[in-house]
Parts: structure tokens; C-alpha cells; sequence
């Protein structure tokens, strides 16, 4: 068996999003940087819910917890595993992401700007970080074990 590698520590749901971020800002596109900011971090705290607090991502009328609700849930919690003001960054990107980004609402005008999706992009990296380093630290203890079942030797 061979230990996960560090650079690979983020698992590839949450990994593929942040990369499509970062490309987005790397050819000026402001907009999907930040949409992809968010989705980035709905995926770490899809992730993350059932791990840290052994739930289900599914409400009590059988939907899906949005962003917001799991932002929330963790918030009500006496001794959250992410500290608040982790939670106000996922907040922060939350918000910067949904309008006029992840949902059609017309703002007038409104144009992401570079440092948004450089705000955006910088926030999730910090989370991330804090995340796996200070959190979650046992996603780095998964092993990959490969096992050759042709029978020759």
C-alpha cells in the first residue's frame, strides 16, 4: 500500500472545481472564477458534513441541504469541527458566488471584477488548507492498495 500523496490530499470532486477556478482567472474570466469558487466549497462541505457531524445532507422534508444549510448546521453545532471564522470565509465566498454568478439575477450592470475572483479564489485556497491540515486531517490517511488478481506470478 502506498500513502496518499499530499498534492492529491483534496479529493478529486473538490480538486477538479478548484482547478476549473483557477483556469477561469487565468484567462480573465471573472465570473466562472467565482461560481466555481463556491462550487468548490459546496462540494468540500458535501464532503465534509456526514464525516464531521455523522449526517445526512438530506433535511427533514427530504431535500438536499443547500450551501447555506450546511453553513448553518455547522454554525448551530456547541463545538463546530470548523471554527466560525472559517465559516464566515465559506460565507463570504457563498455570497460573492451566488449573485450575480451561480443564480440569473439581473444586478444592473454588475460586473465581477479581478480582485472578486482573486478574493474568491485566495479564500478557498485558505480554507482548503486549514481544512485538511487542521480539520480533517485523517483524508490524508487513506491508502490505495492494489492487488494483482490475473494469477500470474
Amino acid at each position: 500500500a502506498l500513502g496518499w500523496d499530499p498534492s492529491l490530499q483534496i479529493p478529486l470532486a473538490i480538486r477538479a472545481s478548484l482547478e476549473e477556478a483557477e483556469k477561469a482567472l487565468s484567462i480573465s474570466n471573472y465570473r466562472s472564477c467565482v461560481v466555481m469558487c463556491r462550487r468548490t466549497i459546496e462540494a468540500l462541505l458535501k464532503f465534509a458534513f456526514p464525516r464531521l457531524l455523522g449526517k445526512s445532507l438530506i433535511d427533514n422534508k427530504g431535500k438536499v441541504l443547500s450551501l447555506k444549510d450546511m453553513i448553518e448546521r455547522f454554525e448551530e453545532q456547541k463545538s463546530s469541527p470548523i471554527p466560525i471564522h472559517l465559516l464566515r470565509v465559506l460565507d463570504s465566498i457563498r455570497v460573492i458566488g451566488n449573485v450575480p454568478g451561480a443564480h440569473a439575477v439581473n444586478m444592473g450592470g454588475y460586473r465581477f471584477s479581478k480582485s472578486d475572483a482573486e478574493f474568491a479564489l485566495a479564500s478557498v485556497h485558505y480554507f482548503l488548507e486549514q481544512y485538511f491540515s487542521k480539520i480533517d486531517t485523517e483524508v490524508s490517511e487513506y491508502y490505495t492498495l492494489t492487488i494483482d488478481l490475473s494469477g500470474e506470478s
